[in-house]
């Protein structure tokens, strides 16, 4: 095998992939709105103004496409998933043979810078109540209600600025978020900007290479 540090070169011939060269997307629901507004509409009564503030705020901060947009820019981190399958062993005189088993998809984490409107985070905060509501105690039952594609892409180097080649695409089936982490608040803590972690659910990956 070669030692000359060209052919090494050679190898890495389109300059190796970089892990500060991405982008997420993901879409935060609309449309259940509506579905929340019939069940609380069950519960009105009991909580009178609560529930109009409630159903207002989804509104307001999930209908639009500005927490999307900034999502582009200010996530800061996140991962291109791993692949996971299975193993049945099955002994027989001493050794295991081992068989694949089921496929499982790990949580999805993403990382975001917090800017002081809040718009990202009050956007995950305001899914999280349509999923379950914080005062009223219900939700939506479709699944299709409160979930959306996620889409992570790693891009090159190349292209133009406003849109970067992607060479990698991953797209993550009914995304719903599980945990929003919280922020921690320090009189001791300086130059410093704030940001907090979502963990999100989701069916099955796919891929511009996998289907």
């Amino acid at each position: 095998m070669s030692m000359r540090i060209d052919t090494f070169k050679g190898a890495l011939g389109g300059g190796g992939a970089r892990p500060n060269l991405f982008r997420v997307t993901l879409g935060f629901p609309s449309g259940a709105s509506g579905a929340l507004a019939t069940g609380l509409g069950a519960v009105g009564g009991a909580i009178g103004g609560a529930v109009g503030g409630v159903v207002g705020a989804v509104s307001n901060v999930l209908g639009g496409g500005g927490p999307s947009r900034k999502l582009q820019f200010l996530c800061k981190a996140a991962s291109l998933p791993a692949q996971s399958i299975g193993v049945i062993s099955i002994p027989f005189r001493g050794r295991q043979l081992k068989i694949a088993g089921d496929r499982t998809f790990a949580e999805w984490s993403i990382t975001i810078i917090n800017d002081t409107d809040f718009s990202i985070r009050n956007a995950f905060e305001e899914w999280s109540n349509l999923i379950n509501a914080h005062v009223a105690n219900v939700g939506p039952s479709s699944l299709y209600s409160y979930t959306q594609q996620a889409q992570v892409e790693q891009l090159t180097r190349e292209g133009p600025s406003l849109n970067p080649t992607s060479l990698k695409t991953y797209l993550f089936e009914e995304c719903w978020p599980s945990e929003i982490a919280a922020i921690a608040l320090n009189y001791e803590t300086g130059d410093a900007i704030e940001e907090f972690e979502v963990s999100l659910q989701y069916q099955y990956w796919t891929s511009n290479t996998t289907s």
